[in-house]
This record gives structure tokens, sequence and C-alpha cells, in this order.
């Protein structure tokens, strides 16, 4: 299969977007479950 050059570089900022995503999901995730628990 062929891509166009922005279709792959479409494709990797997707990927990124998600990557980053997560990661800050579960960070922040994280952060509020050590947060609630301290709190309580």
């Amino acid at each position: 299969m062929r891509y166009r050059r922005g279709s792959i570089d479409n494709h990797l900022k997707k990927r990124a977007i998600v990557l980053l995503t997560s990661l800050a999901e579960e960070k922040y995730s994280c952060t509020f479950v050590s947060g609630f628990t301290n709190g309580v």
C-alpha cells in the first residue's frame, strides 16, 4: 500500500496525540486517586 506523505504525517500525529492523552490521563488519575485518599 502506498501512502501520500500527508496521510503518514496525519497518522503519526494522531498516534502521538493518543499516546500523550493516555499518559496525561494516567498521571491525572494517579494524582487524583492519591489526593483523594490523602484527603480522606
